[in-house]
């Protein structure tokens, strides 16, 4: 089940694939399902080599299975906790927290273009301050970044790309060092505790890379945290960011600050949540429409149903279950004369609803026909003289107004007194 998480940010200070990690736990605590798969799809979104259409069409395979729950699993993780905890060893002294490294000096000595044997090159640099390096061409500024680089990564990569009768190797070491060694070594400060460290990367006449620290420090682990997206913009990058069109430079910008995957992984997100794209694959708008013909068809035989029992129980269904409502009508129907041996005794849904049909045209069919026929016509004139009867004020005031015609006919002298009325009654209404 999908629950709230808090707002996720890359960390400028990760590599690649930390930061990808810290995205794929960031989707596990919005829906575990799905984030377990969304981690496998990473690689194919990096490189562009997915289809959209197929991780659609997974999510949905995904949200649609039943959930699967393994109750094994928990039971393990608990019997596997006191083992654990029996063989833990103490920890040494915590380190102290580093977020972040600052180059304040570099040593070369026999890498590249740089030679000076005996008498290392060593450039000092300031932490707080942009530095720069300029010469004139042909002394090691090149050399100086690639030395740099390969004590953070280990490699070169436009050295690597060369061909296999270029022998890629011998360009690491430079050609005229006695020793045919390598030395490096990078002069780090800490963020934000300022706790120094030299790291020295060697590399001897057979290629074989070593690296080491001064205590307490881990080599590899530092150099493995500085071999991250954020740290390295090498040249050619930024000469054909120079040179390329406004149109390219601006597509390519991330490029310069290592953001381009982050831009690649991030577009290809965006094309994933695209919502026109996702609502053509999945037909969203023909589907909202079935449902809501669905609802509408829903609602009407919802109150066909209501209608139909309460004219079969004669009262209405309110809020009864649907257990309580079948054995109502099934009581009413039981009621029914013609109804009552096909219905009495069964449950609702055992009722044959053709044989009640059938029941009903043999009651209507034979003698009880003409006399159902009188007994409708009967409740019609029933119904209306009910409708037409006086109310009981009104009943009153008629049974007051009779006795006062009665008595004021008790006084008259009989049809002698009323033939003279008429008479009377003649000569004031005559115009002459």
């Amino acid at each position: 089940m999908a629950v709230q998480a808090a707002a996720f940010a890359f960390d400028e200070n990760a590599s690649l694939d930390d930061n990808l990690s810290a995205f794929g736990n960031y989707i596990d605590q919005l829906d575990a399902a799905l984030g377990a798969d969304m981690r496998k799809q990473f690689s194919a979104l990096l490189v562009g080599t997915y289809k959209a259409d197929e991780v659609w069409d997974r999510l949905f395979e995904i949200c649609t299975a039943p959930p699967t729950e393994d109750k094994n699993t928990g039971e393990a993780e608990v019997a596997a906790a006191p083992a654990n905890a029996a063989t833990a060893q103490p920890l040494a002294a915590p380190l102290p927290p580093v977020t972040g490294w600052l180059l304040e000096g570099v040593s070369i000595e026999g890498f590249r273009g740089v030679n000076n044997e005996g008498h290392p090159l060593e450039l000092k640099l300031q932490p707080a301050k942009v530095s720069s390096i300029s010469a004139v061409n042909g002394v090691g500024k090149t050399s100086v970044y690639d030395a740099v680089r390969y004590a953070i990564t280990g490699k070169l990569p436009w050295l690597d790309e060369l061909p296999a009768a270029e022998r890629d190797k011998d360009y690491y070491q430079n050609r005229f060092h006695s020793t045919g060694q390598s030395t490096i070594k990078l002069l780090l400060v800490a963020e934000p505790g300022g706790e120094r460290c030299t790291i020295t990367v060697g590399r001897n006449t057979l290629g074989l890379r070593s690296v080491a620290a001064t205590p307490p420090w881990d080599a590899s682990a530092i150099l493995t945290a500085l071999n991250r997206e954020f740290v390295f913009l090498d040249g050619p990058t930024f000469q054909k960011f120079i040179a390329a069109a406004p149109l390219v430079r601006g597509r390519t910008f991330s490029g310069l600050l290592g953001l381009s995957a982050y831009s690649d992984l991030r577009q290809a997100l965006a094309g994933l949540v695209n919502t026109r794209a996702f609502n053509n694959h999945f037909s969203v708008a023909a589907h909202a429409q079935n449902k809501t013909r669905e609802e509408r068809t829903a609602g009407e035989l919802s109150a066909a149903i209501a209608k139909d029992y309460e004219i079969l129980v004669g009262a209405a269904v309110g809020e009864l279950n649907a257990t309580a409502a079948k054995e109502k009508c099934q009581d009413a129907l039981a009621q029914i004369a013609p109804l009552k041996p096909v219905c009495e005794g069964k449950a609702f849904a055992a009722i044959d609803i053709d044989a009640c049909i059938e029941a009903i045209k043999d009651a209507e069919g034979g003698p009880k026909r003409e006399r159902l026929g009188t007994c409708i016509r009967e409740r019609g004139d029933l119904a209306k003289v009910n409708h037409e009867a006086p109310t009981a004020e009104r009943a009153a005031q008629l049974t007051t107004l009779a006795a006062e015609r009665e008595d004021a006919l008790a006084r008259t002298a009989g049809d002698l007194m009323l033939q003279l009325y008429q008479a009377g009654s003649k000569v004031v209404e005559t115009e002459q």
